[in-house]
């Protein structure tokens, strides 16, 4: 189950948040070809019955744990940068990864 993690909130509200993943992320992805290979509208390869409602891809040149580029889903408003990432464990792989939210408003 995806667990969401949205920039600029705390979870200790009376600190100010610590935005060194954050300002890790935006510099991950200024300084990484993102490459689209979902566009928004076309169906998974494995599960026809899901429709991408957002473009997905990943960073060029980066690894994640499951070996393959850090995977990115990418909203209408890019000027908006990174607006949180999603925390995902997929129990028939038996992994867990996190997809980073760039320009996603809803």
């Amino acid at each position: 189950m995806p667990v969401a993690f949205i920039r600029g909130l705390s979870a200790v509200t009376h600190h100010q948040p610590d935005n060194r993943f954050w300002d890790a992320a935006e510099s991950l992805i200024a300084d990484s070809e993102i490459v689209v290979d979902r566009p928004k509208g076309t169906r998974h390869p494995r599960f026809e019955s899901i429709t991408y409602p957002l473009d997905y891809g990943y960073l060029d040149g980066t690894v994640a744990v499951d070996g393959h580029g850090v995977d990115i889903w990418i909203g209408s408003q890019p000027d908006l940068g990174i607006v949180g990432i999603l925390a995902t464990v997929d129990l028939f792989k038996r992994d867990a990864e996190i997809k980073l939210l760039f320009g996603c408003t809803e």
